[in-house]
Formats: structure tokens, C-alpha cells, sequence
């Protein structure tokens, strides 16, 4: 197995960014469609967006290395259909 799914740091980063670009999509999106921004918009929700997405990581990483006795594909697809 690589070293950097044992020490979870790419997991991470990829959830980090993913919550980042969906924050920024979704502004961008609210802006093209003529929504108008207040501070719970711009200061809150990403936040609370980041906050959702480090719980789910929490989750989603503890599932997969509870799944160590099995092969990579068959592990890949418990730990996606833990939800």
C-alpha cells in the first residue's frame, strides 16, 4: 500500500481543496445568477462548509482503515458505500 494512503495526509488535502472549490463555485454561481452577497455569505458558510467536510473526513478515513484485511478494490468500495 503507499505510504502517503497510510498517513492520510493526501485524503486531507484533497478534502481541504475540494471544500475550497466548491465555497468558490457556489459563490461564483450565486454571483452569475444575481443572488446578492451579505456577510452570512461571504463569511459564515464557508466555514460551516469546511467544518461539514472535516467531520466527513474524520469519517470516511477511520472507515478505510478499518477495512485493512481486504484487497484495495474491494476496500475502496466499502469505504464509498459507508454512506
Amino acid at each position: 500500500m503507499p505510504v502517503f494512503l497510510l498517513i492520510q495526509v493526501f485524503p486531507a488535502n484533497a478534502n481541504s481543496k475540494g471544500r475550497l472549490f466548491s465555497t468558490l463555485s457556489g459563490m461564483g454561481l450565486a454571483a452569475l445568477i444575481g443572488i446578492p452577497f451579505n456577510a452570512c455569505t461571504t463569511q459564515i458558510v464557508p466555514f460551516l462548509v469546511l467544518g461539514l467536510g472535516v467531520d466527513n473526513l474524520f469519517l470516511l478515513t477511520h472507515t478505510f482503515a478499518a477495512q485493512i484485511q481486504t484487497d484495495i478494490p474491494c476496500r475502496v468500495g466499502l469505504f464509498l458505500g459507508s454512506f
